[in-house]
Formats: C-alpha cells, structure tokens, sequence
C-alpha cells in the first residue's frame, strides 16, 4: 500500500535551490578572491571574503605553483557557516586555481580556470539563506564578474540531507552575459540524465524574485523547467514548473521518485502497462521559512493506456485521459476507456488521499451502453461473492444511462483470501425499453423505463412505466436493501391504476406462492381498481414470496363459487395479506343491496374453512355465510325473515353438487319475485333437498340434474325421494327458455294410493292400476311458477281402484254421487258398497290448465254399480268446484229403477215382471237407456262441496 505523501518524495526543489545557492557562492568566493588577490598577503583576506560574501569563510593554508607557464593558486580547504549559526554550510576541499600571468601583468584579464575536487554541502535546509542574500550571491553584478574565470568545474558534489545525493561532475561556464551549469550522466533513480541550469543578468535583475531556467534530458524525454525564487508576506518561497511534451509512461515513473515519492510511483508503475503521456506539467510550490507542505500540482494527457487497478482486476484498455494531482489527490478525467469491456467515457479516477495509508481508487462517471454490459461487467470484476450472486438472481436487457460510482482498495494488488479487497460499486442509471427478470420462475418486467441506482448495500430502481404480466407498473419502487445478505429478497412498493382482471391475473400467474393462488381461485373480478402493491420476492427459490396487497375498488362485478353468486357495483376496500383476503364493501345481487365481507374476522364456524363471504342485507334481515371447507366442499348458511337453510356445495369437473339441507320457508310467495336471472346465470348442477318446509307442510325430498347451455336452462331426471314405479323413481324432465318453463312428468304403475302417499298427496284411495301423462307451462322463471300462472293438459288412465267417502277431495265427491245419493233415491240398502268405498274399474280423464281454470275435456269413470262423466272447469286457485256430473246407473239396477219409475211397490214390480216375460226386458232397457241417467251439479268449495 501506499504510505508515503508526495511532499515526503520531492527533492527536485531543494537540490535545485540548494544547488544554485551554493554555486553562486561558490563563484562569489572564487570572483572575491581575485578581487582581494593583489592584496592577498594582507592578513585580512578572510575577513575580506566573509565581508564580500555575507558568511564566515574560513581558509586553510595557500599554496602557489607554476602549471604551464601560468600560476597555479591551491588552497586545500575552504570551509563556509552561518555567522549567526557557526553551522558548516559548505566545504571545498581542493580548490585548484590557473590564473594567466598576463593578467597579472598586464592590463587586460585572461579568464581562468577553477576546477574543485569535492564541494559538500551538509543538511542544510535553504531556510539558512534568506532571500536577500540569494539575491546578492546571484545579483547582476556578480554575474557581469562571470567573465573573471573562464570555466568552473566540480568534479563531485555531495549533498548531506535526509539522505545523502551525489552530482555527477559539473561545469559553469559564461556564454553571453549569462552563466551556465551542465550536469553530464547524472544519476537519478538509476538513470543517466544531462542537467543545464542558466543564470543570466535579465532572470535576475527583477527585484521580487528570481528565476533559473532548468534542463533535464535523455534519449527518453526532455524536462523544461524553472525555479523561481521569491518573497510573499515575509516569508521565502522556492517555485519549481516543469514541462515535458511527450514520453512514455513506462519510462516517466523512472524519475518520478525524485518528484513523488518511491510509494507513489511504485503504484504508478506498477498500474499503467502502457500508454503516452503528453504535454506534461509539473509546479511544485515551497515554503522556504516554514515546515509546511508543498503545494504540488502535476497534469498530462494520456492516449493509447493500459491502467490496471489491482491484481484481481482486468486492465483498463485503450485509455485516453487527462491526469492530475496536487500533492494529495490523483484524479484521472478518461475521455474514452474499456473496462471489461464496458465503455467508459467522460469517466472520473480518484484517489482522495494519497496521504492514507489504504487507499482507495474512486471511478466516478456516467456510462450510455446496453444493461446486459454492466451487468456483465459487475459479474466479471472483482466485487465480493455477494454481489456476483446477488446479480444472478436477475437479469436485465435493454438500454441505460447510469451514473457510475466505483470503489476501488489499492492492496499493493497482492489478493489475499481473508483480505476484504473487494470493490463497492455505486452507480444510478436510467433505462429505456429494457427488460429485467427477477429469477428463473417469473416472466420478465418488460418495456420497463426506470431510474437504477445502488447506493451501497442498497439497489433501488424507481420504475417510471413497466409491464409485470401485463399488469402495468408506474411509479414503483424495486428495492434490494442489502445485496450483502445470503439470502436477498427484492421488494416491489407502489400504487397500481389498472383493471382488477390484470391484477387477479397478475396474481394468479406470477409464482406468489400457493395459498396465494389458492385464494385468488375463490373469487373473479371485474372493473377498475387502485391498490397499494407491497411484494417481497426472495431470490432464494425455498422460500414463497410475501404479497401484501390494499385494493380500492368503484363498480367492479365480484363472482365467487365459480360463478354461481355475481355481485354487481361492488364497491369494497380489499386487503390480501399473508396470502390471506379479508373485505369490507357493499355491492348488488340482481339489483338487491348486500354488505359483503369476504374471511370476516369476528365469524366463528365449527370447521376450520380457507375462504368465508358474508352477504346482508338490513332491509329483509338476510344473511348469507359461504365458507369453504376444503377444496372442493363449500357450505352456506342462510337466514331471512322469509326462509332458513344450509346448503352444501361439492365441487366436481362435471357437476357441481348442490343439497339445500332443513329449508324452513314461511311462505311460497315469500320466494317469488322479479330476481333478474337468465339461464344462462346458473351453472350446471346437480340440485338435491333434503327437508323441505313450506307453509308449514312437508314438501318431499327431491333431485334434478340442471345443465345451462345457450341461454336454456335443461332439467332432467327430476325425481322425488321414495316415489317409484315399478321399482324405479318418477322421473320429471323440463327446461326454462326464453322466460318460459315447462315441466314434463310420466308415469306408470299398479298402485296408485302408494303413488300418491309417497307424493303426500290427500287422496284416500286404494289400488289403482295408472298411466299418468302430466305437462306444464308457466310464463315465467321457475321459482315463480304457480297455478293462476301455469297452464298444461294432463292426461290419466287408472284401473281398479276405491275411492270412500273419507276421501277429502275428487274421490270422495264420486264416492257421494255413485253410493249416497244414487242409493237414496232408489231406496235400496247399500251399506256394504257405504263401507268399501266407491268400487271403479277405470278412470279416463284428459284435463287442460289455463288462467287458474283447470277445464274437464273428457273424464269418463266406469264402475260396476254406474258410469260417471264430468264436465265443466274448477278454480284451482280458489279450489271452488263448478262441475257437472251424469251418472248412468249399470244393468244390474234396472228392476229397482223400474220399479221407481212405475210408482213403487207391487205395480212396479208387477210391469217389471210382464216385460221380463212377454218381451225378455227389451221394452223397458229401451226405456232405462233413456231415462236412468241422473245429471248433478257440483259447486262449493273442495273440501265441502255442494251436490244438487
């Protein structure tokens, strides 16, 4: 990792200014010298030099030799320190001095030549030096002097600060006004550079500040810079810039140790495989009288780069960018750059301080590219097996603009398996037309335009249209809030303005669960709604998904029990929490108000049920509970002032069975009335009762098959508990279409009073061979039917049977015609026919029903005491008779009519007998067939009827 600031790593400033001080003192020294030379067999010359020079110069001794002709002026040692400080600023060991004899001679000078052999300068911070005194060791006038000597040249300088820096050989020479130091093969960070510092009389003639122009070159690159000395405020500053126009990046963080600092180029070198970096500029700023840090300011242009982050990570490829630092932050402006091949432009790397000792690369940027290539990008990069596994839980497709936030560990790029290196990736994004798929089970979120982002641990994405099952999302929220988690679960929060039959069908194809797509099977709905939608969808596949659901509903159709109960403009608040549905609404069944509460809470029923619905209705006190006691085995109580009953409905593939159980009704018009109901409303059934009340009397146990199919509602195999004939039920057939009903009965048997006891029917017969035929129509809904409504013919052959006296109805007014009255007036005992009833040996009867008249066509009763034919109608409503009879006396009971009709007594029999004799009978059967018929009329009502 990193530890070393910049401010710790840059030398170039103080070995420049340290440097350019000692040297123009050194040329002082050597000018000062000369100066003082006719003189120098004065003892003063010391005092002279430190007078000249501002500093405590001490010589050692001098020694004078001939070299070539020229006088040869050496002085082993020469030590330079602070007056004030008595500190060793510089010693000059070997100061070699070739002055021309001429110049001593005569009037014109012949510049010399100084060569030293070792200049150090010990740690010394350039704080020693004001900048006034710079200003005189480099003043214009000591450089109009440079012409003195003709070259200067060391052969070694050491610098002894924090740590110790040799220079390469130097030379100083003047070259038009000005001086010139050159720096050949010197070392810097084990490479060989040429170093040129010019002092010249116009840099320096300016009173605030001072300015050295600096070369550095090699085959590699070419350094332009200058060090500018100045004073701000009263205190002393040192200002370094440097330009470089082009050079490779692998061959700059040769050198930049001496500017940045080992750390920091290590991680530079390190992290760019390639690439150019032009127009490169450095500004280093230095307080020279307060230990503060530098200001430091480095830019250049990258193109054609590979940066790599860490070890773990791929390399950042094909890099243009511009990239700067200020001593604390590096940040690098990509303009075009791939990263596991995502395209990254206008991108920002950052790193805020370098200062840290664990630092941490920053991406920042927006990218423009195709979902599926962030996504993959986030898969490949190194960023913690959380989020890998979180992002293959989903997938996302379409196009986006994200808004990129990348962290980035530095770890000296060695991975370590418990070292917590991974990146954290921030970013926000739009998305257009794209489609995201929560996991493998659920459809994908199409046409989705929505705002993403992660923040952290959290992924939010604010969905400003979407489809989810064609359900239509705006406005939503999809929220991850810690992609940490082993176990993650994305949350889905909003409001939805849709249709309820893109919300039931939403819930009942998305995988929420079971009990959720049990409970959504229970009931449809139909109309407009607005729900608050709240759905956590764990990524984990053993877990179900948690749906909470608040819907507001206006006019919708509710139809529960597959169909068989629709409840129109249904207004409701309806919650479906923990897979579970609870409602509180009103709505209308065939234009009748109810409450309606679907699972009431405050209900308590002896089996534990899945689904419960409560129908009320406050104007007739009804109540409807319908539970659902397992899957296919609902059960309704019903409660009214008019009825009461429990019915039980098992659901089949075929048909659903229905038993209506202890119905109590209190009257049959109770159960009339205009419901509003077509066919085509009622579901296929099988309809069985068990315990019917009506009015108080017993209605007996039926069943029927009722099958609905194009408006036409089909009734067959209607048959009554316990009736048969021959062994087998009576079976009634019927439909009801177009607002008409008709019901069709036959039926055959030996016994007719079993027939009609097992009917109920109060007839007091025995015996009875029958043949019935019955058809009824009624225009009108079944429940409706009545008999001033119904109309029908009905048709009956019976043979061998009694009716008696006892009888309440038809027979007992047949029994009175045939054995009362006919016995009475013929005066003749007949209690033994009295006791056995009315013996008949066959009925014929066809009888039309219309407008409550049941209207005799043709009943004819043969019997062996008389024949009897009625006619006429009865009200079957008001059961009130209006019937005529004749009753035709048989064979048998001719001599007792003849007897009537001849005046009784002895003549009669007397004319009875001449006839049997002289005639054989023929005489009076001639008369009998024409007058031995008796006509009745029968009024009154059926229980009392009047026979006159």
């Amino acid at each position: 990792m990193i530890k070393k600031s910049i401010s710790n790593g840059i030398k170039v400033l103080k070995i420049s200014t340290w440097l350019s001080v000692f040297l123009s003192l050194v040329i002082i020294l050597i000018v000062g010298f000369f100066v003082t030379f006719p003189s120098f067999i004065k003892p003063s010359i010391e005092a002279q030099l430190s007078t000249i020079t501002g500093f405590k110069v001490d010589l050692s001794e001098i020694n004078f030799g001939l070299d070539q002709g020229d006088i040869s002026l050496n002085i082993p040692e020469l030590i330079v320190s602070s007056k004030q400080t008595k500190q060793t600023l510089a010693l000059i060991k070997n100061l070699h001095w070739q002055v021309q004899l001429p110049s001593l001679l005569g009037s014109v000078y012949q510049p010399s030549q100084v060569t030293i052999d070792v200049l150090s300068i010990n740690n010394t911070e350039p704080t020693s030096f004001s900048i006034d005194q710079i200003k005189q060791l480099v003043s214009k006038e000591t450089l109009e002097i440079a012409h003195f000597f003709k070259s200067l040249k060391i052969k070694k300088t050491i610098i002894k600060a924090e740590q110790e820096i040799e220079i390469a050989p130097l030379v100083v020479s003047h070259d038009q006004g000005q001086l010139v130091m050159r720096i050949s093969d010197q070392n810097i960070n084990g490479q060989r550079l040429e170093v040129t510092v010019a002092l010249s009389s116009e840099q320096t003639a300016t009173y605030e500040f001072i300015t050295l122009p600096i070369t550095l070159k090699n085959a590699e690159f070419s350094l332009l810079s200058n060090l500018k000395l100045y004073q701000k405020t009263g205190q002393n500053y040192a200002e370094f810039s440097g330009f470089i126009k082009q050079i490779e990046v692998l061959n700059l963080v040769k050198y930049l140790p001496v500017v940045v600092g080992q750390s920091t180029n290590d991680w530079i070198k390190n992290g760019f495989k390639s690439g150019v970096l032009k127009n490169s500029n450095f500004h280093i700023i230095q307080n020279l009288s307060k230990d503060l840090p530098d200001e430091v300011s480095f830019t250049a242009h990258l193109t054609d780069a590979q940066l790599l982050f860490d070890a773990d990570w791929q390399t950042l490829k094909n890099l243009d960018a511009n990239i700067s630092t200020d001593g604390k932050k590096i940040k690098v402006l990509v303009n075009n750059a791939q990263l596991y091949d995502l395209p990254l432009n206008n991108i920002s790397l950052e790193i805020a301080d370098i200062n840290q000792p664990d630092l941490d690369l920053q991406l920042l940027g927006k990218i423009n590219t195709h979902s599926k290539t962030l996504l993959d990008f986030i898969t490949q990069a190194p960023m913690g097996e959380e989020v890998h596994e979180a992002i293959k839980q989903f997938n996302l497709t379409g196009m986006l603009e994200a808004e990129l936030d990348l962290l980035i560990p530095l770890n000296d790029r060695v991975s370590t398996p418990d070292a917590d290196s991974s990146a954290e990736i921030n970013f926000t994004a739009h998305l257009t037309d794209a489609q995201l798929l929560f996991d493998a089970d659920w459809q994908t979120l199409k046409n989705l335009d929505a705002n993403i982002s992660k923040n952290g641990k959290n992924v939010n994405v604010l969905v400003n249209n979407a489809k989810l099952y064609d359900l239509p999302l705006s406005n939503f929220t999809l929220e991850i809030a810690d992609v940490s988690q082993p176990n993650l679960n994305i949350k889905l929060l909003g409001e939805i303005n849709a249709s309820s039959e893109a919300l039931i069908a939403f819930l009942a194809q998305a995988p929420v669960g079971e009990v959720t797509h049990e409970a959504i099977e229970k009931f449809s709905l139909t109309g407009p709604l607005k729900a608050k939608l709240d759905l956590l969808i764990p990524l984990d596949k053993a877990q179900d998904p948690t749906l909470n659901v608040d819907l507001t509903i206006q006019n919708n159709q509710l139809t529960i029990l597959e169909s068989g109960i629709v409840i129109s403009d249904y207004d409701s608040k309806i919650k479906l929490h923990d897979s579970k549905i609870s409602t509180a609404g009103t709505g209308n069944i065939r234009n009748i108000p109810f409450d309606i509460r679907i699972n009431p809470s405050d209900r308590q029923t002896d089996q534990p049920v899945s689904f419960a619905v409560e129908l009320t209705n406050q104007d007739n006190n009804f109540e409807l509970y319908l539970t659902q006691q397992s899957e296919q085995t609902w059960h309704a109580n019903i409660e009214s002032e008019a009825l009461k009953a429990n019915i039980e409905v098992a659901l089949s593939d075929d048909f659903p069975s229905v038993r209506i159980i202890d119905l109590q009704v209190s009257t049959l018009d109770s159960l009339k009335g205009d419901w509003d109901v077509q066919p085509n409303d009622l579901p296929n059934m099988f309809l069985a009762t068990q315990s019917i009340t009506v009015d108080g009397q017993q209605i007996p146990n039926f069943s029927a098959e009722l099958a609905s199919k194009n408006n036409i509602l089909k009734i067959t195999n209607l048959t009554f508990e316990g009736v048969g004939v021959n062994k087998q039920d009576l079976l009634f057939d019927g439909a009801w279409v177009a607002g008409k009903t008709l019901l069709i009965a036959k039926a055959k048997g030996k016994g007719l009073s079993e027939f009609l006891q097992t009917l109920k029917i109060d007839e007091k017969v025995t015996g009875g061979e029958f043949d019935f035929d019955v058809r009824i129509f009624c225009d009108c809904a079944p429940w409706n039917m009545s008999l001033d409504k119904a109309s029908g013919i009905a048709q009956m052959s019976v043979k061998k049977g009694i009716f008696t006296d006892k009888d309440p109805n038809i027979g007992r007014v047949l029994s009175l015609l045939n054995v009362k009255t006919v016995a009475k007036r013929l005066q003749l005992d007949v209690s033994d026919l009295i006791d056995k009833g009315f013996v008949y040996d066959s009925i014929d009867a066809k009888i039309t029903l219309q407008d409550s008249l049941a209207t005799i066509d043709h009943f004819q009763l043969e019997a062996s005491s008389s024949a009897i034919t009625l006619s006429g109608e009865s009200n079957v409503v008001d059961k009130i008779y209006d019937i005529e009879a004749v009753v035709t006396p048989a064979v048998s009971g001719v001599m007792p009519i003849a007897a009537y009709l001849a005046g009784g007594g002895l003549i009669g029999l007397g004319v009875w007998l001449v006839d049997e004799q002289l005639f054989d009978g023929k005489l009076f059967n001639k008369i009998i067939d024409k007058v031995a018929q008796f006509k009745y009329k029968i009024t009154g009502p059926w229980r009392e009827p009047i026979i006159e």
